[in-house]
């Protein structure tokens, strides 16, 4: 983290807890649980977006990805649930295509950062 931001792990922290802790006490496979996961990663990644607390942009930008990528789960198993699209096989195979390539957009990222930085280890 950049020295300014030195207390981002107790945010990273919180955010953890909340996502797991304060989700499992609401009714599972509500829709308010549902909403309040989305709202906790909105808020999260919009706060790494605006802050940029990571030195590389590079984290920060992976970081931002990764929220994303929460949110579009959200979102997908809102659509699932409460369109019941499940019933239709195009709509549930197109948003699970689209969750797929977005974990590997991801984790393509991720990879290719990591060989990017690997030089920045040596040092």
């Amino acid at each position: 983290y950049k020295p300014e931001f030195w207390y981002f792990e107790v945010v990273e922290t919180v955010r953890r807890l909340a996502m797991t802790g304060v989700l499992s006490t609401i009714v599972p496979g509500s829709f308010t649980q549902l909403s309040v996961g989305l709202l906790f990663s909105f808020v999260h990644t919009l706060t790494i977006m605006g802050l940029k607390p990571y030195t590389e942009m590079r984290d920060n930008i992976l970081s931002v990805l990764s929220g994303c990528q929460i949110i579009l789960v959200f979102m997908a198993s809102s659509f699932l649930k409460y369109k019941n699209t499940a019933a239709d096989p195009f709509d549930s195979a197109g948003m699970g295509a689209v969750l797929v390539v977005s974990h590997i957009v991801t984790f393509i990222s991720f990879i290719a950062w990591a060989f990017y930085a690997k030089d920045d280890l040596s040092t």
